[in-house]
């Protein structure tokens, strides 16, 4: 997914639904809870590098994508993160994340 975002940035296409899953997975890896408030069972190698950056997002919206290892410098693109904050600050504010997606068709 990353590749393909550094690639429709490079190309200039659409990002936004990538970058909603982005923000997603940030969010779920802060609360670790689904939509139902019940325990999720992360099955990552970076799970605990994910949290820490993800718990930060209130306020630093930028955290989780700082992980370079992941993201590379996706954190440099302006279009990028401008998208991506937006995103994420919106699944912060309300978690229906299917209507987020719906709402962006």
């Amino acid at each position: 997914m990353i590749a393909t975002i550094h690639e429709n940035l490079a190309t200039g296409g659409s990002i936004k639904f990538a970058t909603l899953v982005i923000a997603a997975w940030c969010y779920y890896s802060d609360k670790e809870k689904d939509k139902n408030g019940k325990p999720l069972e992360i099955n990552d190698a970076m799970k605990d590098e994910l949290y820490q950056a993800a718990k930060q997002t209130t306020t630093d919206p930028l955290a989780f994508i700082r992980q370079e290892s992941l993201f590379g410098n996706l954190i440099k693109n302006e279009r990028f993160t401008k998208l991506y904050t937006e995103t994420v600050q919106k699944i912060y504010t309300n978690t229906n994340i299917k209507k987020l997606m719906q709402d962006m068709l």
